[in-house]
């Protein structure tokens, strides 16, 4: 929901863990169930994302447009 009230309208999605893929897969199926359509990248976090992400944390980037 917080997706969608800064604008997100289903386009892509780039999801980066910190050694937490359980995690990053879960919340991509909940966008995958409200937008089916969407692109979503999974990655493995390096360098200052791993700072800033801490162990186990997800960073989340998307378009909206």
């Amino acid at each position: 929901n917080n997706m969608k009230a800064l604008g997100f309208k289903g386009s892509k999605v780039m999801i980066g863990h910190c050694y937490n893929e359980k995690g990053a897969n879960a919340l991509k199926d909940t966008i995958l169930s409200e937008f089916p359509e969407c692109n979503i990248e999974i990655h493995l976090n390096h360098a200052l994302n791993v700072y800033y992400a801490e162990l186990g944390g997800i960073l989340v980037a998307f378009e909206d447009f």
